[in-house]
């Protein structure tokens, strides 16, 4: 040609400035929600299901409480150790389990893991009562 020189494209200035500015919000979002709730006590924090009595091993000076804590203990205890027949129908007045079956697949594997990795005692049945 005709002398004139094509440039090749540059980067887009303006596009990887908002991801930054969006990654930077999402993270200081997700920060100031783990401060706010990290905040507050667990989820039936002090109703005390014991009667005062230490919960699981002697050697545990805390008696156990409801809540989610509670529940999710129960839940891993009921999977691991029963069938699957028997996981929503044991003992529903105690923390039954009544979410869905993939969260009983997850309660189940978190289970395991805590059998494995903890020891046999994390899970075993009636234990978190």
């Amino acid at each position: 040609g005709d002398g004139r020189r094509i440039a090749a494209p540059g980067p887009v200035r303006g596009k990887s400035a908002t991801s930054a500015a969006t990654t930077t919000v999402i993270v200081a979002c997700g920060i100031l929600l783990r401060s706010l709730v990290g905040m507050h006590s667990p989820s039936g924090y002090g109703d005390d299901h014991s009667g005062g009595a230490p919960a699981g091993p002697s050697s545990s000076p805390l008696p156990a409480y409801g809540g989610d804590f509670e529940a999710q203990r129960h839940w891993m205890e009921i999977t691991y150790h029963l069938p699957i027949s028997e996981w929503y129908t044991h003992d529903p007045e105690y923390w039954g389990l009544d979410y869905p079956p993939l969260t009983a697949y997850v309660s189940y594997a978190c289970g395991w893991l805590s059998h494995v990795l903890v020891g046999p005692e994390s899970v075993a049945l009636g234990a978190s009562r």
